[in-house]
């Protein structure tokens, strides 16, 4: 499920409500990319097929965006809207090569030859900035003139420019463990800046929101920058935006910067028990969430352990 959260970006910034924007149940996945009118996203269908999806940023049905890839990933969207930056999985690579869609009409074009592990746009949309492996890049829109920035002790990805272009940060580490790291646009003074992924900055520069996982669930924290595009104050400390019911994912601020898009998760899990006679399962505890399943024997009686 995709979520909108209403923000106040004068003063703290803070949640002061949610809106439900999709409702089709189909799994979604980040980075998700807006125009200001629609959200675009990824979906994962039966048959583990990804799928270019939009929804207008005022919720409504889930509207497939057509493509020749055969499975294709959101990566970005450019500043003006018109073209999509997508990576399509390569089974003997398990990595992505890189295309651009346009969004009215035209087929994929592919950006150079790297296959990444993700990608984003650099600023104002005339660069590509991606990672091969353990190194950050940054190379033309038309995929010449490919640069090492730097290179860092795991796979980089979540790019992310701040709103002027000087300062890039990205994640390293997997989604539960992982860090948000953060060098010159020149690839210059690298430096760990705090534990999460997969952040975005408002558009007034003002904010960095990411995600973080703490005691085993994922919420959207805000790092206050000093305003506008000034560095970040020393002792600036994240904001928690969230604390449920539902986990947030994949961060992204609205055009005007008064709302933050995310995929809302409620984590479920069913009982079944296998029919013999008829060969298939069934639900076991149909109304209960619930998982690890034991049957333990003793005194005659036998007792069922669920872990809920």
């Amino acid at each position: 499920m995709l979520w909108r959260s209403l923000s106040q970006p004068s003063g703290q910034l803070k949640v002061v409500r949610f809106i439900p924007v999709t409702n089709d149940g189909e799994f979604k996945s980040g980075p998700m990319a807006t125009d200001g009118l629609r959200i675009y996203f990824t979906e994962t269908l039966p048959g583990q097929i990804r799928s270019l999806a939009q929804v207008s940023t005022s919720g409504g049905e889930v509207v497939r965006v057509p493509t020749s890839l055969g499975q294709p990933r959101l990566l970005d969207l450019t500043p003006n809207g018109t073209e999509l930056l997508l990576g399509n999985q390569e089974e003997s690579e398990g990595a992505n090569s890189l295309w651009i869609q346009p969004l009215v009409g035209g087929s994929p074009r592919r950006v150079g030859s790297p296959l990444v592990n993700d990608a984003g746009w650099g600023p104002h949309g005339a660069t590509v900035v991606y990672g091969d492996k353990d190194s950050v890049y940054l190379m033309n829109q038309d995929g010449t003139d490919p640069h090492k920035l730097l290179s860092q002790p795991g796979p980089p990805y979540s790019f992310s420019f701040s709103p002027d272009g000087q300062v890039l940060r990205f994640s390293l580490g997997s989604t539960a463990s992982s860090s948000v790291m953060e060098i010159s646009a020149h690839g210059t003074n690298p430096r760990e800046l705090l534990p999460g992924c997969c952040g975005k900055w408002t558009p007034d520069g003002r904010y960095f929101i990411f995600q973080s996982e703490h005691e085993g669930r994922t919420d959207l924290w805000a790092l206050p920058e000093t305003g506008g595009f000034m560095p970040r104050k020393a002792n600036s400390r994240p904001i928690q935006l969230t604390a449920g019911p539902l986990e947030f994912h994949s961060p992204l601020s609205s055009k005007d910067g008064k709302e933050i898009f995310a995929i809302g998760h409620l984590r479920r899990a069913e009982i079944v028990r296998y029919d013999s006679r008829n060969r298939e399962f069934a639900p076991f505890f149909p109304s209960i969430s619930a998982e690890g399943l034991s049957v333990l024997k003793g005194c005659g009686m036998d007792f069922l352990h669920l872990l809920s």
